[in-house]
């Protein structure tokens, strides 16, 4: 499988413009996420993990790596939901199809 983040910045940025016009998503740059490249959204993550703090249960959409889930007491319940499967917990869903009112 091509690694989204491998192409030129050219070729991804056509990819996107083609998947916002046609609102679908770009299903090979989820595929494909790796922690390296997602190192700057930690401190948000651990931020969101301190507002959590006290909840039963978490649903994390849009999980990524899920590294919300390593900041959470380990009585919170974490339901993973993102548009690739991450583990066996994961709930797949896209989020960009939409369908008319």
């Amino acid at each position: 499988m091509t690694n989204f983040y491998d192409l030129n910045e050219q070729i991804r940025e056509a990819m996107a413009r083609e998947a916002i016009a046609e609102k679908k998503t770009i299903l090979m740059r989820w595929e494909t996420l790796n922690a390296e490249k997602t190192d700057h959204w930690l401190a948000r993550t651990v931020t969101a993990a301190s507002f959590l703090v006290g909840c039963a249960s978490v649903v994390d959409i849009g999980c990524g790596n899920m590294p919300l889930e390593r900041h959470l007491k380990t009585s919170t319940a974490y339901i993973p939901v993102d548009v690739v499967r991450r583990d066996e917990r994961t709930i797949v869903v896209d989020l960009e199809l939409r369908t008319a009112p």
